[in-house]
């Protein structure tokens, strides 16, 4: 297939096309849809060869560029939906006629029409979700399509950014912040209590539970990095030896036979250590744990507020750092657009017919209402123009 007549030819044998040439270059030939007057194919020549300018699928048009030297990006028009074949000999036949095939079918394609009659084939007296309709429809990606346009469109970190930090946003979170501190003054919980009111209960467990445990470590190993037994065997060495220094006793022992005996001590206090240090100080940091958990709201509040952590200035900070380093990290793991593609395709089609005509009903009553004021308008200019 190398000549305009052989393209022309496979082009016309597809349903409701016709042929035309608009431009007055009468080189350049259009195949277009009856009805939608859209075209598939656009046939020219340019450079010595006739070249096909096709509609393509992005999820194929790199593959067709890269298979094909003879298939680039659309000439004159969007390179990421078109792409334009030269029909120098290079590409077999069945391969054009697939593309011209493939640029048809995505022109004449019409979703809510494919939706429609998949909801047709669902049996009477059957439920079936909008996610398995679009499947039987052979889309399933208009779902995704809505949760990529609120991932990168709407609930963009700039644009929550902007809403999280704004001057309202910071007023109603200082006021909030001093309302629960001035509430916790008069509290009869406890700490464990308190935080046990917002926090799911075996949460809470498993968090002071996991606190604990790594906080019993962090203590344990810091102590036995110290080495304990080297100190205090430093220290009592010193202190022997400046009893002992000018006795007849610690003449008789001297220093070598007193460094023997600190070295065996220091490795007898170091291995014990080693082995209890673990024990005794997870002991003591659950002690405490739980006489922090049963201290009483109003202590723990008023010491929080000395210290300036219980300052709704001081947290505003903190909210706000948050935001502006964690924001973009944080929607990047929710992966809205994914969250919202599943959430689409569970609702029921009845759902998501309502959804959407809500939204129509908004628009078009404002459209009406709009239609209304400028006729009004209009009218009133009329009389004027009467008048005078």
């Amino acid at each position: 297939m190398r000549t305009r007549e052989e393209v022309l030819q496979y082009a016309l044998s597809f349903p409701n096309v016709y042929e035309e040439r608009p431009f007055r270059d009468q080189g350049w030939q259009l195949v277009r849809v009856k009805g939608s007057k859209k075209t598939f194919l656009w046939i020219y020549e340019r450079n010595g060869y006739v070249n096909l300018n096709v509609k393509v699928d992005p999820q194929w048009r790199d593959f067709w560029r890269s298979t094909y030297a003879s298939v680039i990006a659309g000439y004159h028009q969007n390179k990421e939906h078109w792409n334009t074949i030269i029909l120098d000999g290079s590409i077999p036949e069945n391969e054009i006629q697939r593309m011209i095939s493939e640029s048809y079918d995505l022109i004449t394609d019409n979703p809510t029409k494919r939706i429609y009659e998949a909801v047709k084939k669902i049996p009477k007296g059957h439920v079936a979700t909008y996610g398995k309709v679009v499947e039987m429809a052979g889309d399933a990606k208009m779902a995704r399509a809505v949760g990529n346009v609120v991932e990168t469109q709407l609930l963009t970190p700039e644009y929550l950014g902007e809403k999280l930090l704004s001057k309202e946003s910071e007023e109603e979170f200082k006021s909030h912040v001093q309302s629960w501190i001035d509430s916790q003054k008069a509290s009869e919980d406890t700490l464990y209590s308190s935080i046990s009111n917002i926090v799911e209960e075996d949460r809470l467990n498993n968090f002071i539970a996991s606190a604990e445990e790594s906080l019993s470590d962090f203590l344990s190993e810091k102590i036995i990095a110290m080495e304990p037994g080297k100190l205090i065997v430093d220290k009592v060495m010193q202190e022997a030896q400046n009893k002992l220094s000018e006795s007849m006793f610690g003449m008789m022992l001297g220093g070598s036979f007193l460094e023997k005996i600190a070295g065996q001590v220091q490795d007898g206090i170091d291995t014990y250590i080693q082995e209890n240090a673990r024990e005794y100080v997870g002991k003591a940091v659950v002690k405490e744990s739980k006489e922090l958990q049963e201290k009483p709201m109003p202590e723990v509040t008023a010491f929080l507020e000395e210290k300036g952590i219980y300052d709704p200035e001081f947290l505003w900070g903190l909210y706000k750092k948050v935001i502006e380093d964690k924001l973009p990290a944080l929607l990047s793991s929710l992966k809205l657009s994914l969250v919202v593609e599943e959430r689409i395709n569970a609702m029921q089609v009845e759902e998501v017919e309502e959804l959407v005509l809500s939204i129509m009903n908004k628009e078009l009553g404002a459209i009406v209402n709009l239609g209304a004021v400028i006729g009004l308008i209009l009218g009133l200019i009329n009389v004027i123009i009467f008048i005078i």
